[in-house]
């Protein structure tokens, strides 16, 4: 019951189900927004990371209005301004350099004219910090509540996932869906996080720091596979890495700076 069966059962008024090559299509495009949606959940680890204040005040947003329990559809809707740092983290992340289509009848802009039949893309990163928003280059939930509202000073200023509507326009269908992803994996950072790991600047790209939110110190970690040879784990040691395994998985582990004998620990 997975959703590529639900979409190769699904028919059509007529009976017709959805061609082979659509369907490769379509599971391109959920790999491809996977990765997007991925990039804005680390992203937004990033951005809180980075700006104390806006965490706090977050932080408080969601215990006031979720304080134990699952979260509901109401709660986050009593949450404006979760809403407004999902945005914000939508509009900074640098996750989608360029959009791209064809020109279905001619496009006069600025003079020029774009024939029909031409491929037209779009500078979507440039255009999330165009000159419409207020310092574009700062990192400010606050742009998109009121009194400001600059996603309103025109119909196309904010368009991290298109412009338009959902059914009219050229707005990714997934919009809603990747929002109250992001906002679910903020209330969990915001009840479940002690600390956040935040990625340092300079050449060892494994060193961490943590910039703790409430002082329960939960350590996060960045989980990745790779076939455990002699060269991979000089590799991790040189990055200054461990490797840890669970289940049947043959690990080593860090141990004051050195790595375990692989077969120690499983």
């Amino acid at each position: 019951d997975d959703g590529l069966s639900r979409v190769l059962a699904a028919r059509t008024a007529d009976g017709q189900g959805m061609a082979a090559e659509n369907a490769t299509k379509e599971m391109h495009h959920v790999v491809l927004a996977g990765v997007i949606v991925f990039a804005e959940l680390g992203a937004m680890v990033l951005e809180l990371s980075r700006h104390p204040a806006v965490r706090e005040k977050l932080v408080a947003e969601v215990k006031a209005a979720a304080p134990a329990g699952p979260v509901t559809p109401t709660q986050l809707r009593q949450m404006p301004y979760l809403d407004q740092v999902v945005m914000e983290v939508k509009r900074t992340c640098p996750n989608v350099p360029v959009s791209f289509g064809r020109a279905r009848v001619p496009i006069h802009i600025g003079g020029a004219t774009i024939p029909a039949g031409w491929n037209v893309m779009m500078a979507v990163g440039e255009h999330n910090r165009n000159a419409i928003f207020t310092r574009p280059e700062e990192f400010d939930p606050d742009r998109f509540g009121e009194p400001r509202a600059e996603q309103r000073r025109h119909p196309h200023a904010f368009a991290p996932q298109g412009a338009g509507s959902l059914l009219g326009g050229h707005k990714c269908a997934g919009y809603d869906y990747s929002t109250v992803f992001m906002q679910l994996f903020t209330v969990l950072l915001a009840f479940f996080a002690g600390g956040l790991v935040v990625l340092a600047t300079g050449h060892n790209p494994l060193r961490t720091y943590k910039a703790v939110w409430d002082g329960t110190g939960l350590n996060w970690f960045f989980d990745h596979c790779e076939t455990i040879t002699d060269r991979n784990l000089e590799r991790v040691r040189a990055l200054g890495g461990g490797i840890g395994g669970r289940r049947r998985a043959v690990a080593t582990r860090r141990d004051q700076g050195q790595l375990a004998d692989p077969l120690g620990e499983r």
